[in-house]
């Protein structure tokens, strides 16, 4: 009997988890040409990226045909792999600075405020907004990093915000704005990153 209540629990908790997330439904674009994308939930975000297609493998040259009267002996040769496809930032994003650095989700606000760097690191502070009725503690989000011509250099997630337990006066709570600490992120160099184009994506919000 416990296994099956067991088995039961997996399988309940697999279709809650494909229930509760996010789908895109529809897409739209707005009068400024950028595009959004509408979810299931509720909510919508704009489509800042694009796939860039990897360039198709160029095959070998095919020998020359012996002028013998034998059969050629015939060798298989291994196709180049493909280059992995990249991805880019879409023209709408790079024109309109509001698609970027900012991000919003049940309530809490995240915008990129400002950057620094000191040597090859580079320094990020965000500012954090509240209109939720619950006291947070910890708002993670996944920030993406595009060079000057909007190609994705890399992807990182940031733990913007991290109360300290059972001390009050570090929650985030609704009406407040806070500035974050300065996080420092390895591998951007400064001569590709003069535009700043950061992504934002709320990834987690932990309450209390």
């Amino acid at each position: 009997m416990t296994r099956i209540l067991s088995c039961a629990c997996l399988i309940w908790c697999a279709l809650a988890s494909q229930a509760f997330a996010a789908n895109e439904i529809a897409r739209t674009t707005l009068a400024n040409g950028a595009v959004v994308s509408l979810k299931d939930d509720f909510t919508w975000e704009y489509v800042i990226t694009q796939a860039i297609e990897a360039p198709a493998a160029r095959r070998p040259a095919e020998p020359m045909m012996p002028t013998a009267p034998l059969m050629p002996e015939v060798t298989a040769v291994a196709a180049k792999p493909e280059m992995p496809a990249g991805e880019q930032l879409t023209a709408q994003a790079m024109s309109h600075g509001a698609m970027l650095g900012h991000t919003a989700k049940d309530g809490i606000g995240v915008s990129f405020e400002r950057a620094q760097w000191l040597g090859d690191e580079l320094g990020l502070v965000f500012t954090l907004t509240s209109s939720s009725k619950e006291h947070v503690i910890g708002v993670e989000v996944e920030a993406g990093f595009f060079d000057d011509q909007g190609m994705r250099i890399k992807q990182e997630k940031l733990e913007v915000w991290r109360a300290i337990t059972r001390v009050p006066e570090t929650y985030l709570r609704n009406g407040q704005t806070r500035q974050s600490q300065v996080f420092w992120v390895e591998g951007i160099s400064q001569a590709q990153w003069r535009k700043q184009h950061l992504s934002l994506k709320i990834t987690e919000i932990e309450t209390r």
